[in-house]
């Protein structure tokens, strides 16, 4: 099981009820893109369009297996 380390700085990209509509979990942060793991067994492809017009940044989403969220 993969161990997440993610510093609170990167947290406060997204908000918590971002985090909860979209399913996911930002770990790292570029001026265009925000890295983030996500759950598997869903389709994050309408999540990064909204993403995208709504912030003008880029999305890219790293699957990761449910139980390392549980």
């Amino acid at each position: 099981m993969k161990e997440l380390d993610i510093g609170i700085e990167i947290l406060q990209e997204v908000s918590p009820g971002e985090a909860r509509e979209y399913r996911i979990v930002p770990y790292r942060s570029s001026e265009k893109t925000l890295f983030c793991y996500g759950t598997e067994g869903r389709d994050y492809e309408a999540a990064r369009l909204e993403w995208e017009i709504l912030t003008g940044r880029k999305l890219e989403i790293e699957v990761l297996e449910q139980d390392v969220f549980d």
